[in-house]
């Protein structure tokens, strides 16, 4: 069994891969540790926007050490955007492993034969597309936080409005990593 982290704002315990790990660096400057992986003493708060906006407010992060301001807007940019970042790469991935598949009729095909574990679709679609796809599938539809052309850069593609992801490890990452964004609600 994992063991349990407690948000610093909300008291809330969670398992680890649910929470967002933030260290402190040793000039005293808070850092987002994506990965969980630096060395130092971390703090865990949720990946809600509520409970890292408290935590910054609040200066909830190291209260008995020395820390450097943080400006909580910036800082909440700066970890959407590395989430995002992350994201995006995850599903460009996907694609070079071949665990996803790209357009409108080549995901409603899989959908029928019923491989795709989920639908992802961009934020900017068109509410057609969207009632068309959603319809259709008898599988979860993911509205995402990305752009038409964002998905198509990561695909190596133009404008790309709707993938079909596959089963896999790397699927299951990021879908909670648009899970995280969402409750971000940047």
């Amino acid at each position: 069994m994992e063991t349990l982290r407690t948000c610093i704002a909300c008291r809330h315990k969670d398992e680890r891969g649910l929470k967002l790990r933030f260290v402190r660096a040793p000039d005293g400057e808070i850092c987002f540790d994506e990965k969980a992986l630096l060395p130092s003493r971390g703090a865990w708060v949720c990946a809600s926007k509520a409970c890292l906006t408290k935590a910054f407010q609040k200066r909830m992060f190291f209260r008995g050490e020395r820390t450097l301001p943080v400006n909580e807007n910036d800082m909440l940019k700066a970890v959407f955007e590395r989430i995002k970042k992350s994201a995006l790469n995850r599903l460009g991935l996907l694609r070079r492993l071949g665990h996803c598949e790209v357009g409108r009729d080549a995901t409603k095909r899989l959908v029928l034969e019923q491989k795709v574990e989920a639908v992802f679709l961009a934020k900017d679609l068109a509410p057609r597309s969207v009632q068309e796809v959603s319809s259709k599938a008898i599988v979860p539809i993911i509205m995402s936080p990305f752009l038409m052309e964002e998905i198509g850069n990561c695909l190596g593609r133009e404008k790309t409005g709707v993938v079909g992801l596959l089963k896999s490890r790397i699927t299951q990452e990021l879908l909670f990593q648009i899970n995280i964004l969402s409750k971000m609600g940047q």
